[in-house]
């Protein structure tokens, strides 16, 4: 299954108030798209993006971890 479809999936059967990190299994370019992803669901009032982790290794300053909640 697409890594998008299986986010969308497990985003769907999260339950009110839920909590869930997103970043392991990702490369930091998918993390962007992600990224773009859930502030589009957070506009919506899907989901809450709660926390964003940024790394600092690469000396681009992206971000590779999220926590968001549903709404």
């Amino acid at each position: 299954m697409n890594k998008m479809l299986k986010l969308e999936e497990n985003i769907t059967e999260l339950g009110g108030g839920e909590f869930l990190f997103i970043g392991y299994g990702y490369d930091i370019e998918e993390m962007q798209n992600i990224l773009l992803f859930l502030k589009n669901l957070e506009t919506k009032q899907i989901l809450q993006i709660v926390y964003q982790h940024i790394e600092w290794e690469t000396g681009k300053h992206l971000t590779d971890i999220i926590k968001i909640q549903k709404c």
